[in-house]
């Protein structure tokens, strides 16, 4: 288990509260209890992983992307990449441009594999992946 990260939820009842270091995410998935549980222990699962996974390429992460640049291993690196390549032509670009989006997406994958819900939001500090079903 991550010492680090702190998963709590909210006041409200409603949303979940996922803190590591520099990632900060609330979300909330919509469906039957039963589902919503299923969702929020996917997403805690999951997220207690990324900041050291991301960690551990970080130095890949800071350098330019470019067409034919070698693959990082962690799913939430390659999301990076993946975001990022388009521009990489045109200008100078590193993955780290799109972390918190990509590990917004990242904690919505494992949400919505994970329960039979009507619709999610993460939100990773204005970055927001939905899932309406």
């Amino acid at each position: 288990m991550n010492p680090r990260a702190q998963i709590r939820m909210l006041p409200d009842g409603l949303r979940l509260h996922l803190s590591d270091g520099p990632i900060d995410v609330i979300l909330q998935a919509f469906g039957g209890p039963r589902e919503i549980d299923l969702a929020y222990c996917a997403a805690s699962a999951r997220f207690v992983t990324i900041l050291d996974e991301l960690c551990s390429e970080l130095s890949f992460l800071r350098e330019p992307s470019l067409p034919r640049s070698p693959q990082p291993s962690g799913r939430v690196a390659r999301r990076m990449i993946d975001a990022v390549l388009p521009y990489a032509a045109s200008m100078f670009i590193t993955p780290m441009a799109a972390v918190a989006g990509a590990v917004a997406e990242e904690i919505l994958e494992a949400v919505v594999t994970s329960a039979t819900l009507s619709r999610a939001y993460v939100n990773n500090g204005g970055d927001i992946a939905l899932f309406l079903g």
